[in-house]
């Protein structure tokens, strides 16, 4: 029923992020891959959220929880 996208700004996700393959991409690529989230979510805006992932864990975590709030507030309307 709902997606929720964590957007951080790609360097600092990077930096933050486990080395996998995915990580040792160029940089272009999460570029192609973060425009193709914002595609989604705009256009599919009932059920994809992009969250600020920005700030402390605690800070996105508030973030996160708000939007799951929405979602349930509108389930038991």
């Amino acid at each position: 029923n709902l997606t929720i996208c964590i957007m951080l700004d790609i360097e600092t996700g990077l930096r933050r992020a486990i080395e996998t393959r995915m990580e040792q991409q160029p940089l272009e690529f999460h570029r192609r891959v973060e425009a193709g989230y914002r595609k989604i979510a705009a256009l599919e805006r009932e059920r994809f959220r992009i969250v600020n992932g920005a700030g402390e864990p605690a800070e996105v975590a508030g973030r996160v929880w708000t939007e799951l709030s929405r979602l349930l507030a509108e389930n038991r309307a």
